[in-house]
């Protein structure tokens, strides 16, 4: 168990109760392992550099994380002291645009530390989040699906992925597309008759390394043959 009390009674006589003599409260847990997978981003019109890790398996005991940024430009270091993940504002990274990244973790039992991770912040932006706002089945002699997609983003190159499936299914069917959102988008789809699908949309800036976390799930239901 990771809290535990212990204590010492005794019998007294004329006592009815036993009394309670000493006792001790006792935490018990483990070290932390070496946060891995820090990943570093900047969403669109957030104002800040959001950094994330895995802290690996619970340590039970209160375990601090320091995460280190320092500019490569300037050698300047700050420090943030967190439990989980951090925001940093990027108004306070004022050591150009290249920064290294690391997270320390300690705790009663012991300290660790990650390896560090290399940013330019211009290649960690997430565009603005995608949004699916309403869907259309058009009767032509196959019917045909449009589904009608925005983002408030003002990147100019973005590739985004769409994906889709009935909803009894489990897996997934992907499209890809290269755009730019100075209209509301529309993608068609010809599929089942008579069947419930379920959407969602991710974009990254083209050639980056992030995308941004699926959409919200948006649901369709194709209209009945002939009708």
């Amino acid at each position: 168990e990771p809290h535990a009390s212990m204590y010492c009674t005794a019998e007294c006589p004329k006592h009815f109760q036993e009394t309670l003599i000493c006792g001790k409260d006792i935490s018990s847990g483990y070290p932390p392992d070496i946060p891995d997978e820090v990943t570093c981003v900047i969403y669109e019109y957030s104002g800040n550099m959001t950094c994330t890790w895995n802290a690996g398996k619970l340590t039970y005991i209160d375990t601090k994380y320091v995460v280190h940024v320092k500019s490569l430009e300037t050698e300047e270091e700050q420090q943030y002291l967190t439990s989980s993940y951090i925001n940093i504002s990027t108004d306070s990274l004022q050591g150009g645009k290249k920064y290294l990244v690391w997270v320390q973790a300690a705790n009663a039992l012991g300290m660790e530390e990650s390896k560090q991770l290399q940013i330019h912040l211009d290649d960690i932006v997430i565009p603005s989040a995608a949004v699916i706002s309403r869907a259309e089945t058009i009767n032509a002699t196959v019917p045909k699906t449009i589904i009608y997609w925005d983002s408030q983003t003002t990147i100019e190159k973005v590739s985004c992925e769409m994906r889709y499936k009935a909803t009894t299914n489990q897996t997934w069917n992907v499209k890809e597309f290269d755009t730019n959102f100075t209209y509301v988008q529309q993608s068609e789809f010809y599929l089942e008759p008579n069947i419930k699908y379920v959407f969602q949309v991710r974009c990254q800036e083209t050639g980056k390394r992030y995308w941004q976390p699926w959409s919200s799930p948006f649901f369709h239901k194709t209209p009945e043959t002939g009708k």
